[in-house]
């Protein structure tokens, strides 16, 4: 839910740097968007190490992620895969009916 809710609010802010017209020639996105972009870093990697933390990974697997094509890959099967179905080193599942 928590990429769900990002992605939305992302494609927004896009759409509001277009209009407004306040593009970075070096970045494929606006100053707002940058802006939004910093203050999610912190939340995004939390959410991302408690997911890893679900499927029963480790959290210093991260160093993937600026991998260009094999750490987005990896991100998009992580976030699809299921969580351990029992209790692992980390905590019960937390699988929500």
């Amino acid at each position: 839910m928590f990429n769900l809710f990002n992605l939305m609010i992302m494609a927004i802010l896009l759409i509001i740097d277009f209009l407004i017209s306040l593009l970075v020639p070096a970045l494929p996105f606006g100053i707002v968007t940058a802006i939004y972009l910093l203050l999610l870093l912190i939340p995004f990697l939390s959410a991302t190490l408690r997911r890893m933390h679900d499927a029963g990974k480790r959290g210093w697997q991260l160093i993937i992620l600026p991998i260009p094509v094999i750490g987005i890959i990896w991100l998009i099967d992580l976030i699809l895969s299921d969580g351990e179905p029992y209790r692992n080193i980390y905590g019960p599942e937390l699988k929500e009916f």
